[in-house]
């Protein structure tokens, strides 16, 4: 028994200053514990504060970007005013990028640089409902109404830049729709034939009607083929006999020319050697021109009378109407309400905004004027930083704790009580304990 007792003794004399340590430290842990589940959740609060705040200016931010950087092409302010408030009313409308439509401006202002600020909003509604209407983005758009504007800069003049621009949405909706094609292709096959349609007083709308009809069989050589003909047109008229030039001196239209040949040749040339080979003899290459449109001189002139009806946008806003998407008008509509809103709190925000920017540089400079400033505050940080360490650690130290006592007491204390080792039980659990 007096073995018994001193050895019970013995063991609460040792395990006692231990527990009284791990208390502290389980405390220390328990407190530190939940002070990083308050910070955990303060954190997350700001950063959800921080997205709210940014997913509700962020539109509006967007718009103000494009805006700046319209205005650095010389746009002025009402201008740019005028553009945002079409630009908010064509997305809703159409479901497209409103900030996508402000940019577009940017190219426009570029590619057509006699374009005034007064035209430039109507201009640039003209060109994104071309955009919408052919599934291209405003850029492409405008590229391409730049491209069409200087090689018909005369016809544009006269007729007036802003109406031309809405003149050529209307014909190149057509296109697409009578042709398939699209406004690349367009602008690559004007600019293949060189003007040459323009110096021998050929209409915008013949041309676009001819190399329509000649793209669907030539492809990309039509161009080539057209600007070849008109080279050779007025020496192979004279070898056929014939004269392709009218009272004033200028080139009758392509469907006169083919009804001239047809009235020679016939209908139809198919099967017809000799007429091709007197084609062939007169205008050499350029003759697959004519022998491809030798057939459809009807359809080719239905063509050149629908391109020149004078609908404006008619056609191209019809077309952009049906391939607006519901879902995505519905997108748009929400993300221009939150730039209305945005729009109207940047004013007030932003200055303030500038104030802690200027703050910061500030105290920037004064980190660099001031280095020992700067090391105290870094020294000041890093105990902080060590405080929050120390808590840490005390977590770890009681997570390691609890896996080595859950691993001691569920394995090793069951083993030594089985083969009676009681003692060997303890001293584990007390060594866990110190560890």
């Amino acid at each position: 028994m007096k073995q018994l007792d001193f050895t019970l003794s013995l063991i609460d004399k040792l395990t006692r200053p231990l527990k009284q340590a791990q208390a502290s430290v389980t405390g220390f842990s328990e407190k530190s514990q939940a002070a990083f589940g308050k910070i955990a959740v303060g954190g997350a609060g700001l950063v959800g504060v921080g997205l709210s705040i940014k997913g509700a200016l962020g539109p509006a931010i967007e718009i103000t970007d494009a805006l700046n950087a319209a205005a650095t092409k010389g746009i002025d302010d009402s201008t740019l005013q005028k553009v945002a408030g079409d630009a908010l009313a064509f997305a809703a409308k159409y479901g497209k990028s409103s900030v996508d439509f402000i940019s577009s401006t940017e190219a426009i202002r570029s590619q057509v640089g006699l374009l005034t600020n007064q035209e430039l909003p109507a201009f640039a509604v003209a060109t994104n409902t071309l955009a919408a209407a052919t599934k291209a983005s405003g850029a492409e758009a405008a590229e391409y109404m730049g491209s069409m504007y200087n090689k018909f800069s005369s016809y544009a003049e006269k007729m007036g830049r802003v109406n031309f621009a809405e003149q050529l949405a209307g014909k190149t909706a057509y296109m697409v729709k009578a042709f398939g094609t699209n406004m690349g292709a367009i602008s690559d096959l004007m600019e293949g034939a060189r003007g040459v349609g323009a110096n021998y007083g050929v209409g915008i709308d013949e041309q676009l009607a001819v190399m329509g009809q000649l793209e669907r069989t030539l492809g990309s050589e039509a161009s080539s083929v057209y600007e070849s003909f008109y080279q050779t047109a007025q020496d192979g008229a004279k070898k056929l006999g014939m004269s392709f030039v009218n009272a004033a001196g200028g080139m009758v239209s392509l469907p006169e020319i083919l009804e001239k040949l047809q009235a020679r040749y016939g209908k139809s040339i198919e099967g017809n050697l000799k007429a091709q080979a007197a084609l062939d003899d007169a205008f050499g290459d350029s003759s697959v021109l004519i022998k491809q449109l030798y057939g459809n001189v009807d359809l080719l002139k239905r063509h050149i009378t629908e391109l020149g009806s004078n609908d404006g946008m008619k056609r191209a806003t019809e077309m952009a109407e049906r391939m607006a998407n519901p879902w995505e008008r519905l997108t748009a509509i929400w993300y221009s309400i939150r730039a209305a809103m945005g729009l109207t709190l940047l004013p007030v925000l932003y200055p303030l905004i500038n104030k802690m920017a200027d703050a910061g540089q500030t105290l920037v400079r004064w980190l660099k004027l001031f280095p020992n400033l700067a090391r105290a505050i870094g020294l000041a940080v890093l105990a902080f930083l060590s405080l929050a360490a120390a808590g840490a650690i005390a977590n770890l130290a009681i997570g390691v704790h609890m896996f080595l006592m859950l691993g001691l007491r569920n394995l090793l204390g069951p083993v030594a009580k089985l083969l009676g080792l009681n003692r060997l039980a303890m001293l584990a659990g007390g060594a866990a304990t110190a560890v």
